[in-house]
This record gives structure tokens, C-alpha cells and sequence, in this order.
């Protein structure tokens, strides 16, 4: 039950009888289990038995479990990196999973489930965070995912583009859901006093450009607004909003126009 653990209950025949049932296993679809049965022949031996069972509709589990893989590297240099990979489902700010990447290859591996919007937060000392988003409350393609990072060094110029910044149309209110994203920004910032950052709003070309621009700068000044009252000093902070002028996709595609409309991270 979310970090606890419930009082185990008998289930009761055919599964539990008085002798040892242990190490229960449910299947990736939750559709059949299989547990270890320890008994005692008529010469005292002890012997393991696997039983399989049917796990009952109102029983099975509601959401399947997957997995997400990747390497790790440095941008520029090509070659594997340690560094600490998070999985943040953004809805409840928490934490889901938090593993290291091997120090020789590069390589992480964690767990993915069902039934959340989730932000991967890649961070080494010494470079710019990497944050990515992927929706998994609805998954139709249940196949494994496969993420490769490129992490930056923290150098003058060096831009992140902040994922997980989230606003409602046509609004400039920082939602809920951003807290995550926001948080690491922070912690980047407390953990590299001397940088000074900028902070840009970005929008596809739908609608008027004097729009645009008035739009893209209050976000960017709204994630100003919210660093300064966590305690960073408006001296290590600008803002500035760019409209449509600085496309990273192309406009032409809901997927090109969904890039554009962004937030970045600048290192000055």
C-alpha cells in the first residue's frame, strides 16, 4: 500500500494450507501466478513443488508493468557516463524509481508502469540536467522503451530545454504538474551558486505574432517569479520571450508545433 506494508492475509485452500507457500510470482499481464510449495515425503525429505493458479478478474492487477532502458554519454565526446537517472511521475511529484547509470558502459535500466505521466530527469555534477517527458497513462504499444541521453557540460551558452514546464492555453499560470522540472532547476541552481541562467519562452506561429510575444515573455517571467521566491537572487536570473522566431521543429505538424512551444534554460 503505497510505502507500506499490509498485515498478509491467508487466502485460504486451495492456495494456503499449513505448510510453507512462499516467493509468489504474478505474471506481466496479471493473469496467472505461481508460487513455491515446501512439503515433507513419507522419508522426511523435504521437496519443492511450483503451482501455477488463475488469478481471478476482480484480482488482477490493474495497471502492467514495463520497463525503460538507455546509455548514457557525454554530448560532445560521445563516451559513457555515471551519472543519477530519476523517474518523477509529475501528477504526484514523486519519485517512482532512482538508479545510477554504469560508470563503464553507460547503461540504466528501471521499471515503468501503467496509469502515469512521468518526467526522466538525468543529472551528473558538472553538466546540465537533461529532463524528458513521456505520457504512459495510456499506453496502446505496450513495447519497451529505449531513451539514450546526451547531457551537456555546464558552459557558457549551454541550453537545456525545461520538458516539464507545464501552462493551460492561451494562459501564462504555471500548473502543478511543473513542480518536479522547477524543483531541479533549483537544485541546479543551489548547486552551481556562481551561474547565472536565462530563462527564454518560445511559441509555434499559430496566431499573431504581437501575441506570441507577449505570451512567451510573462511565462518565461512566471518561472523567474517562482525561482526568486524559492530563493534564488533575481541577479542570477532574465527572462525574455522570443514568439515564434526561434522554431527548433517545424510548424507544419501538431508534433513540430508541440516542440516549438517550449521553455529554455540558458547558461550566460
Amino acid at each position: 500500500d503505497e510505502e507500506n506494508w499490509t498485515q498478509p492475509v491467508n487466502v485460504g485452500r486451495p492456495i494456503n494450507n499449513h505448510l510453507d507457500q512462499f516467493s509468489l510470482f504474478i505474471t506481466a499481464d496479471g493473469k496467472k501466478g505461481y508460487y513455491s510449495n515446501e512439503e515433507f515425503t513419507d522419508k522426511g525429505f523435504s521437496a519443492g513443488r511450483i503451482y501455477e493458479m488463475d488469478i481471478p478478474a476482480e484480482s488482477q492487477l490493474k495497471f502492467r508493468t514495463n520497463y525503460i532502458k538507455g546509455v548514457v554519454r557525454d554530448k560532445a565526446s560521445g563516451l559513457p557516463l555515471k551519472a543519477i537517472v530519476e523517474l518523477i511521475d509529475i501528477e504526484k511529484n514523486k519519485v517512482i524509481s532512482k538508479v545510477s547509470s554504469d560508470s563503464i558502459n553507460g547503461y540504466y535500466l528501471m521499471t515503468l508502469t501503467q496509469g502515469a505521466e512521468y518526467a526522466l530527469y538525468v543529472r551528473k555534477k558538472g553538466y546540465l540536467f537533461k529532463s524528458l517527458n513521456f505520457n504512459y497513462s495510456k499506453v496502446d504499444d505496450f513495447a519497451p522503451i529505449t531513451l539514450d541521453v546526451e547531457l551537456v557540460k555546464v558552459a557558457r551558452g549551454s541550453v537545456a530545454v525545461l520538458n516539464n514546464i507545464f501552462f493551460d492555453f492561451d494562459s501564462y499560470t504555471i500548473k502543478n504538474t511543473s513542480n518536479s522540472e522547477l524543483q531541479k532547476v533549483i537544485l541546479f541552481m543551489e548547486e552551481n551558486p556562481v551561474v547565472r541562467i536565462e530563462i527564454s519562452g518560445h511559441t509555434d506561429n499559430v496566431g499573431a505574432e504581437a501575441y506570441n510575444q507577449k505570451l512567451s515573455t510573462q511565462r518565461a517571467e512566471a518561472v523567474i517569479d517562482y525561482l526568486k521566491k524559492a530563493g534564488i537572487s533575481i541577479s542570477r536570473l532574465i527572462s525574455k520571450g522570443f514568439g515564434s522566431t526561434k522554431p527548433i521543429s517545424s510548424n507544419d505538424t501538431e508534433e513540430g508545433r508541440q516542440l516549438n512551444r517550449r521553455i529554455e534554460f540558458k547558461i550566460l
